[in-house]
């Protein structure tokens, strides 16, 4: 066999493999035969009660004192428990070592198809993939927990929001979802309920290290989580432990579930605490969000489709029906068994980043909600000259300040990594090239202009802050003079960054931005962007 034919042989292979996986933008995905719960179900005012008892007797076991949160798929809290003597996180730590973050996130972050808990949520939001590899690109979803953020008009069951004192400034919103072990998904009748989340380990902060750069460490929190969710816990074959991304293995849990054989009731709590009088106990709510279609959260948040300064409700409808049809038509990354299409939230915003439209298919992830409208303003924000953050990026990459440049998300996202190139520690030696930020990286942090846009009435509709990976174009139309005119944006957000490029991108068809206006046009420190 000739070298050309082997590779044509091996080239085969690595196709057949990559469809497997869900790695490939294919035109038809045969997806296995699978029934799943159309409706969330409902956790009871028994089911609650009974998580915060096995909890408490968890605990009990490892000697430790505990708060226990239970929120549902939408992140209502339906009760909050607390051990007497049980440590407290101050308010300005609470949306990353607290309950209610933890149990939000393990929410959020799942499906009915697959689980992910705050373990797996750090191993896939840090600075290197897998998060102990020097000279690898970021996680997938590096700056995730800056979304569901407290300021968010979107999401409202997001991060705490900060305490105000009578003349101080606001204080910078809260992160939305957290990577601190503890937090674990609550399964019923074989589908996504909610989430539980547990604080007050004795063992958190002499393990953090571990934690925050390895994503290491058996925490008892997360021991303690594990057994309170028995009975309700999601079967194997979910778990994120069988996913794998990039060919790397995504961990579900540190520790190992704790032997069962609960004994205590309810009632028998109360020698050993109290429920949170803020947080009663309570059945979870009617549901907010669609099962699929148009949604429509609230009277202050109706996202059904209309049109913009620019785009036309029949022009966003036309965006929305290409991105479905996509979506139906592209393997998921996260979801089990493997073939499944990917199940997405998608969000057009105008210029002004104001909701044209949100679309969900069915069990799209409930972070993504928030996410998909953060990606479309984000591309719009940067895209724009006369934004301040389009104005400040045009300054930072030595263009004129009213040249046309259309910026992805993904591109965004390449500026804003702890290490740029992308994964690039440092240079051989060191001293020739030290490791470099990225000129945005300090967005991460939460540090940027929209952090305190609820304040000024001419920027509201950039409440929920930006994002910086995968899945958001913006939207171009011809302008007057011929040239391409920005129109809006689209967020695609739920079954792997990739494939919500692959949607996005296919939304955007007949809206695209000239080739000569696009980021990967651009380099900067010699390096081009995406």
């Amino acid at each position: 066999m000739t070298f050309r034919f082997r590779m044509k042989a091996v080239m085969s292979v690595m196709l057949i493999r990559l469809m497997s996986l869900g790695l490939c933008g294919c035109d038809s995905v045969k997806s296995p035969m699978m029934s799943t719960p159309a409706e969330t179900p409902a956790l009871t005012t028994q089911d609650v009660q009974k998580l915060m008892a096995q909890a408490v007797e968890q605990a009990q076991r490892l000697n430790e004192t505990i708060n226990v949160a239970v929120v549902d798929r939408e992140a209502n809290i339906l009760g909050v428990f607390r051990m007497n003597g049980a440590r407290r996180v101050g308010a300005a730590s609470e949306s990353l070592f607290g309950e209610i973050a933890k149990a939000r996130t393990a929410a959020f972050l799942s499906s009915n198809q697959h689980a992910f808990t705050t373990v797996t949520a750090c191993f896939i939001t840090r600075s290197h993939f897998p998060p102990n590899a020097d000279n690898t690109a970021a996680g997938p979803l590096f700056g995730v927990p800056f979304s569901s953020r407290s300021d968010s008009d979107v999401q409202p069951n997001g991060g705490p929001l900060p305490p105000l004192g009578p003349q101080q400034p606001p204080a910078p919103p809260q992160p939305g979802l957290t990577n601190i072990p503890g937090g674990v998904p609550i399964y019923k009748n074989g589908a996504l309920a909610g989430g539980l989340g547990i604080s007050g380990g004795s063992d958190t902060f002499t393990l953090l290290n571990g934690i925050n750069n390895y994503c290491t460490g058996v925490l008892r929190d997360e021991i303690i989580a594990l057994g309170a969710i028995i009975g309700y816990e999601v079967t194997n074959q979910f778990r994120g432990d069988n996913i794998y991304l990039d060919g790397i293995r995504l961990p579900y849990a540190n520790a190992l579930p704790p032997a069962g054989n609960f004994n205590l009731t309810f009632d028998s709590l109360a020698t050993r605490g109290a429920v949170d009088p803020a947080y009663p106990i309570q059945p979870t709510p009617s549901p907010k969000l669609p099962v699929q279609g148009e949604v429509t959260y609230d009277a202050m948040r109706d996202y059904s489709i209309k049109g913009g300064s620019v785009l036309t409700a029949d022009e966003v409808r036309q965006i929305f029906t290409q991105a479905v049809n996509r979506a139906n038509n592209t393997r998921a990354a996260i979801r089990l068994p493997l073939g499944l299409p990917a199940r997405v939230f998608i969000a057009v915003t105008d210029l002004d980043g104001t909701v044209l439209g949100i679309w969900r298919t069915p069990d799209a992830t409930t972070f993504s909600y928030d996410v998909s409208v953060q990606k479309a303003r984000t591309v719009v924000a940067f895209s724009n000259p006369g934004d301040p953050l389009g104005a400040n990026l045009r300054t930072t990459l030595g263009l004129p300040a009213n040249q046309p440049l259309a910026m992805s998300t993904r591109a965004i996202g390449f500026l804003a990594q702890r290490y740029y190139p992308p994964g690039i520690n440092q240079g051989t030696p060191p001293s020739v090239q030290p490791s470099e930020m990225g000129p945005l990286y300090i967005y991460v942090d939460g540090q940027f202009d929209f952090q305190y846009q609820r304040l000024l009435p001419t920027r509201q509709p950039f409440q929920n802050g930006i994002t910086i990976f995968p899945g958001g174009i913006p939207l171009y139309k011809n302008g007057p003079d011929g040239r391409s005119q920005l129109a809006g944006g689209i967020g695609v957000s739920g079954d792997g960054v990739d494939q919500d490029d692959y949607i996005a991108a296919a939304g955007a068809t007949g809206f695209e931005a000239l080739l000569a206006i696009r980021s990967d046009q651009i380099t900067y420190r010699n390096a081009r962007l995406p």
